[in-house]
């Protein structure tokens, strides 16, 4: 279950960008985000191919919320 504010767009390409150079450790210590979270992001982009709030947006379509 979801907890906290989800990442922004931006933060969300930084770390996808740092993905790139850095390994999953190494990208933990520099954000300082927790490593489920830099593990999530990570996923959705290796199965959607981008980093958008896929799993938010899930959420939220099966709330009845729009996404905006």
């Amino acid at each position: 279950m979801a907890r906290g504010r989800s990442l922004s767009q931006d933060l969300r390409c930084s770390l996808i960008h740092m993905d790139c150079h850095l390994h999953l450790e190494d990208v933990v210590k520099y954000s300082g985000l927790p490593r489920c979270t830099v593990q999530h992001t990570f996923e959705d982009y290796w199965t959607e191919g981008h980093g958008r709030h896929t799993r938010m947006m899930e959420a939220q379509r099966r709330a009845g919320k729009s996404w905006e």
